[in-house]
């Protein structure tokens, strides 16, 4: 008999994702001292990551979407979503 499976995990790949090993810095504490340091061109990419990430808008070629970055704008969602919503009233 063929067993059906719902899912194309294997068998115990859930129950591993729990098991956490520390590393010795964290991904966002280096994000935090390298790339993110506090000032107007840090929080200029993150507004255009979230831009990028919300939109098909063209942003500038510097930024990505580095996922650091996403979460420093998360800030910027309801601003962005008000300027989408006005230039969609606006426009249609």
């Amino acid at each position: 008999m063929v067993e059906s499976r719902t899912t194309v995990l294997t068998p115990g790949t859930v129950e591993d994702r729990n098991k956490h090993t520390v590393p010795e810095m964290d991904e966002m504490e280096q994000f935090t001292s390298g790339d993110a340091k506090f000032g107007w061109s840090s929080e200029i990419r993150a507004f255009f990551t979230v831009q990028i990430f919300l939109t098909r808008l063209p942003a500038p070629m510097w930024i990505d979407l580095h996922p650091g970055f996403l979460m420093m704008g998360m800030a910027y969602l309801p601003l962005l979503g008000i300027l989408i919503g006005f230039i969609a009233s606006t426009t249609y």
